[in-house]
């Protein structure tokens, strides 16, 4: 039997970008990595988790973003974690809105439950990053180990922490 992964899953606006306030970021030139999340996503991978990004992206659903934008700026995020020396395994998001009571929309963890499905994911050895209560209750449902980032630590410390406490 194959042995499962750990996976460290991020919440992307507030955690590997900048939140835009009350805005959705709707094309790269409004998409801007926050301090040393690049470093942090190297020594993940170097640490052998795979990392997932799972997003809601309501933006999608009303109109406002469109698929294929999105699908552009995760693209163009993933070409320039590349170029640093690091990568994401897998990104899934969700488009609904909150009235659509979706099984993906956080802090339901459809997206956890489907990522840990097609990456073998062993969740009690894995971790749900977020800036948002919503995040960390969908990591929790999923079964993983969480942190909320807040605005004075960024996501290097804490992948260090998550790093050191495998050792």
């Amino acid at each position: 039997m194959l042995s499962k992964n750990k996976a460290v899953f991020l919440d992307r606006d507030g955690v590997i970008n900048k939140k835009l306030p009350n805005d959705y970021v709707k094309d790269w030139t409004e998409f801007e990595f926050l301090p040393y999340v690049k470093e942090a996503i190297k020594l993940l991978n170097q640490a052998k988790f795979k990392i997932i990004v799972v997003t809601n992206q309501a933006g999608v659903g009303k109109g406002i973003v469109k698929k294929e934008q999105l699908h552009k700026i995760h693209q163009q995020m993933m070409d320039e974690l590349k170029e640093s020396g690091a990568h994401i395994d897998g990104i899934y998001y969700c488009p609904h809105l909150v009235e659509e009571n979706c099984n993906c929309r956080k802090p339901k963890p459809g997206m956890l439950k489907k990522a840990g499905k097609e990456f073998n994911i062993d969740f009690k050895n894995s971790w749900m990053i977020g800036d948002e209560p919503k995040d960390i209750e969908a990591g929790k449902s999923a079964g993983c180990k969480t942190y909320q980032v807040t605005t004075n630590e960024g996501l290097l410390e804490i992948a260090k922490e998550i790093i050191r406490e495998e050792l």
